[in-house]
Parts: C-alpha cells; structure tokens; sequence
C-alpha cells in the first residue's frame, strides 16, 4: 500500500525531471550522468607478476561519479525508488577519464522491483547493444564496451553517495574466458 505522502512527492521529481530532459532534448544536448571523481587514476604500469592473469588486461583505475538521483530518486521517507520515468531513446553522456565522453542511447529498461532499475543501451552511431547498468538501493554496476577501441569499461559504486571505482580493460589482452571468477566490489 502506497502512502499517500508519496504522491505528490513522485509528481515533483517527475515534474523536475520532465524539464530536464526537455531542456536537454530540445538542445540537442546529453544528460550527464557520469563524470570522473577529482581523486587520482592509476595507470598499471607492466609489471613481470600480475596479481592474476585477469590482471593482464587491466589497463587503469579510477573514480567516477554518478548521478543517481535521476534513477532512483528517494522518496520522502528517504527510501529510493526506481523512477517511473522512460529513459527510453535519450541521450546519456557517461566520462569515465578526463579525456574520453561516451554517447549512450537507452535502448531497454525493466523494474524488476520498485527499487531496482536495469537499462540497457548502445553508443552513439552503433547498433550494437554495449552498455547496462544496474541500480539498488545500495550499489549499482556500469559495463560500457567500446567497440571501437577494444576496451571494457567497468564501474562498482555505491548508490547513495553516486561515487563508484572504474577498471578499464584491453580486451585484446584479455584471457580467454572459460569461467570467469566473479567480481566482487573491494571494500573502502
């Protein structure tokens, strides 16, 4: 059962968010949603011994932040929810590194609960689904392929505070997969 507070508070974030992506639309602008933290990267040097052989195809880490607010908006009794929004079809600007901006089109959504949002999408003048991203209350998982370039981008990161940690992978270095071990957000 629904709170009656509710309702006028999901009408206001509605009401925000149909301007802004009014504004962006109408611009011909992308709604940025990821950016690099200002916390230092670290670029992998190479090394004789990696860690393990997965390893061999990481390339650099980072910080990043992510507008989460947009997805899953906190109700007024502080609980997030996935927004009732379509993403469906608008302009995602996700920056990893300070020198890169990626393009994504959102191309598939689903609310598999009221608190959980998944989309999935392509790059800009790609068809080709390569991006996705999945939002809880707690975390939320980004994965960006880049087709053009080969390299996997991957970011684990905690919802409340939109702060995330990204591995960027050389998928040309990358083992061959016969089972993968999981990955497993490091604890900060």
């Amino acid at each position: 059962m629904r709170c009656q507070s509710d309702i006028p508070l999901r009408f206001f974030f509605l009401f925000i968010f149909l301007i802004l992506v009014s504004s962006f639309s109408h611009a011909g602008s992308k709604l940025e949603v990821l950016s690099p933290s200002l916390k230092p990267y670290h670029i992998r040097e190479n090394t004789s011994e990696p860690a393990t052989e997965w390893d061999t195809a990481l390339r650099r880490t980072g910080w990043v932040t992510f507008k989460t607010d947009i997805f899953l908006p906190k109700s007024d009794t502080s609980d997030r929810l996935a927004s009732m929004i379509s993403f469906h079809s608008i302009p995602l600007s996700l920056s990893f590194f300070p020198e890169q901006t990626y393009t994504i089109i959102i191309n598939g959504e689903s609310r598999p609960r009221n608190n959980t949002l998944s989309l999935s999408g392509k790059m800009e003048g790609h068809s080709l689904a390569s991006f996705s991203a999945t939002l809880t209350p707690e975390n939320y998982l980004i994965t960006l392929q880049d087709l053009d370039t080969a390299m996997l981008y991957r970011v684990t990161g905690n919802t409340e505070t939109g702060e995330g940690r990204v591995r960027e992978m050389d998928l040309l270095a990358m083992p061959p997969m016969e089972h993968a071990p999981p990955l497993i957000p490091m604890e900060e």
